[in-house]
């Protein structure tokens, strides 16, 4: 199994997913798993008992939609050190579906998020955009396009996603703001949208960050 690897603009992360049939999956589920837990830790990533990861995950790092049977998985996080047990989940998954697994928060507040990925029909003039606020410590969050405020998202508060929204293909620059807030509390400059491909935006990291945590910020997860 692939890991991609995450690149670093202006001090975001911005990574790529893939999936074999998205927006249209086969009888299978597909599964896509995230760390976005806001620490320095690294880990091994298991499925039903079997590593699917060549090397250690770091913060940011992203698995792209694997297929697998449906019914009741095991997904397990070790120490990406140690192999020391982290945490581990049985979760359900469903054929026809598509899923994103996030490892979030820390300590004695780690856990995994399972969100159902319902993908829009696919127009080919169109990129598609959603939300997630996955950090801990933020408030609720409205995102909005720079350019003509179009708003991608209002009042998502931590674990709460939006749906895709259609925005136009090009360079765009998304703005994080508390609720009703006039200043942006985290700009997320010059990403390149493609047409016919879906995107997340993640909130990630503590606003209020110790030395050994990920400080609040953003990263674009390319779905499809």
């Amino acid at each position: 199994m692939k890991i991609f690897t995450t690149l670093l603009f202006a001090g975001i992360i911005t990574l790529s997913g893939c999936s074999k049939k998205i927006g249209h999956p086969e009888a299978s589920p597909f599964v896509s798993i995230a760390n976005v837990s806001p620490t320095l830790a690294t880990y091994n990533i298991y499925l039903n008992s079997s590593r699917v990861t060549a090397a250690a995950v770091p913060f940011g790092g992203v698995i792209g939609y694997q297929a697998l049977l449906p019914g009741t998985i095991a997904v397990k996080f070790t120490n990406g050190g140690t192999d020391e047990l982290i945490l581990e989940r049985s979760l359900s998954i469903s054929n026809e579906k598509m899923y994103s697994l996030f490892l979030i928060g820390k300590d004695q507040q780690r856990e995994i998020l399972q969100v159902e990925d319902q993908f829009p029909e696919r127009n080919a003039d169109k990129a598609y955009v959603r939300f997630i606020n996955l950090s801990p410590d933020a408030p609720a969050l409205d995102v909005q396009l720079s350019e003509g405020a179009a708003s991608i998202a209002t009042a998502r508060s931590y674990k709460q996603h939006s749906a895709f929204t259609p925005v136009s293909a090009g360079t765009h620059s998304f703005i994080i703001k508390e609720v009703d807030a006039q200043q942006a509390k985290f700009t997320f400059s010059n990403q390149t949208l493609v047409a016919g491909k879906a995107y997340t935006i993640i909130a990630v990291g503590l606003t209020a960050a110790g030395e050994l945590d990920k400080p609040f910020g953003a990263q674009l997860v390319t779905n499809y």
